[in-house]
């Protein structure tokens, strides 16, 4: 026990800081999600690399997290009642308290408060309050965006987790390396680097551009896959370098085009070459 005098001060944060609401099991949903992509390591020299990213504009609210190799992003509905902000908290604070939000006590929104280094979470009768970190969130926005994709495959999740998942338990080497290869509609997914054996599963895809081939962590790539919450998923490969886009759902009218989506993660490849063409 304690005695009253010895109790801490709480953090002074109040309905003066209130900055928006957002529907409570939406937000809490995101949180969980793209709370994980964060790095874990509290050590790390990169200390935004632990960060949950919230950017609050008019209308909507982007949580964005890193761990160097994974990007997730989600954006959810938003009632501001404030200015414009960018707030980064580490995602292990949130993770941990989130579920304090989500109790018989809590209502069916949250109001996010900001006293400029502290971020506050009230639901209902229940608020926590978590330190902000002062270092800036890295730039993704650039990496993300492109004008157009040199191929898309579009196949269902589940088949794709299946396939990686047998690949994964397969591969012995540091990354669980896949050679993930799309053409004719089809996506193939091969282990590269195993000594115990290979691997070779193929599964119908919804294919658009050319034929491209990409060296990615399959235990990575299921870490990834956790951002989508739609029985499909696109993979969405560029026509140089090492990036796997990922979007939930089937592409829009223009399959090339980068869709707009609420959710969005990006994995970076090991290695990245063109397929051979079909014959």
């Amino acid at each position: 026990l304690l005695m009253v005098s010895d109790y801490p001060t709480l953090p002074a944060i109040t309905q003066d800081h209130l900055i928006g609401s957002v529907d409570c099991d939406t937000f809490v949903d995101a949180v969980r999600v793209v709370g994980e992509y964060a790095s874990e390591d509290p050590a790390t020299e990169l200390q935004n690399l632990t960060a949950l990213n919230l950017r609050a504009e008019p209308g909507s609210l982007t949580l964005c997290a890193t761990d160097r190799y994974v990007i997730g992003r989600r954006r959810v509905d938003w009632t501001a009642t404030g200015e414009p902000t960018e707030i980064n908290v580490p995602a292990a604070d949130v993770l941990a308290t989130i579920k304090a939000l989500t109790g018989p006590t809590s209502g069916d929104h949250i109001e996010v408060l900001w006293n400029g280094s502290l971020l506050g979470l009230r639901s209902g009768a229940t608020t926590v309050v978590t330190r902000s970190l002062g270092s800036e969130f890295p730039n993704v926005k650039h990496i993300m965006t492109t004008d157009e994709y040199f191929a898309t495959a579009t196949v269902f999740t589940p088949d794709l987790v299946a396939v990686l998942r047998r690949a994964a338990s397969i591969a012995d080497d540091q990354f669980a390396q896949v050679d993930i290869a799309v053409n004719d509609d089809t996506l193939t997914v091969q282990t590269s680097k195993s000594g115990t054996g290979k691997t070779t599963d193929s599964i119908t895809a919804t294919h658009s551009g050319g034929p491209r081939r990409l060296s990615l962590s399959s235990r990575r790539l299921l870490t990834a896959l956790s951002i989508v919450d739609h029985d499909q998923v696109t993979l969405a490969f560029r026509a140089k370098g090492h990036l796997l886009t990922i979007h939930p759902g089937p592409t829009d009218t223009d399959p090339l085009k980068q869709p707009e989506r609420d959710s969005i993660a990006l994995l970076m490849g090991i290695t990245g070459v063109s397929a051979p063409s079909a014959r």
